[in-house]
């Protein structure tokens, strides 16, 4: 197992996670999870975690002091009052998963048009980033994160014209989109 990775990854979520509670009051979440502002803290404190993880990684590692740790439900609420779901996109990324929130499209003839000019637009900053950033040969991890948000602006503008498609079928024809056919 790789535990630098894993250390970073939790690191990232539960530092957004954390950023997302501290922006919509912390005294108010903490207030309906039914937990202190200290205890609430430290469950959602990266160092916390990482003495856990240091404990899993090497087996001569003394037991950590601290076992405050973010159970699921409290991370799920977090997200819900926050509204704020960076911390589950993030965890998705670590395990390679491609995840984002559906979005909300109300469109007509015309603003069909303009999403399909974002689209080819998305398409293009893509193609001439990756090509860019491929000039010198090399595809290094900075390269790679500017190509994925590039990416990923494709895969939302897609993923509108995919949901304003499916849901003019379902108007229009009394067909509800089922998953096999997404």
């Amino acid at each position: 197992m790789d535990f630098e990775a894993l250390k970073d990854a939790i690191t990232d979520i539960l530092s957004h996670h954390q950023m997302a509670v501290s922006k919509v009051g912390a005294k108010h979440v903490f207030a309906v999870l039914k937990k202190g502002q200290s205890t609430g803290y430290n469950e959602m404190n990266p160092a916390f975690a990482m003495e856990r993880i240091e404990f899993m990684a090497r087996p001569e590692a003394d037991r950590p002091a601290q076992t405050h740790k973010l159970d699921l439900v409290d991370f799920m609420l977090g997200m819900v009052m926050t509204k704020d779901v960076t911390p589950l996109i993030l965890l998705n990324s670590f395990f390679n998963i491609i995840s984002f929130q559906p979005p909300d499209v109300t469109l007509d003839e015309a603003g069909l048009l303009e999403l399909l000019q974002r689209v080819n637009k998305e398409y293009f900053d893509v193609n001439n980033e990756v090509m860019d950033r491929l000039k010198d040969g090399v595809f290094d991890c900075e390269d790679a994160k500017v190509v994925s948000k590039e990416s990923m602006h494709l895969i939302n503008v897609g993923a509108q014209l995919k949901y304003f498609s499916d849901k003019r079928i379902s108007e229009t024809s009394g067909y509800a989109a089922t998953m096999e056919n997404r």
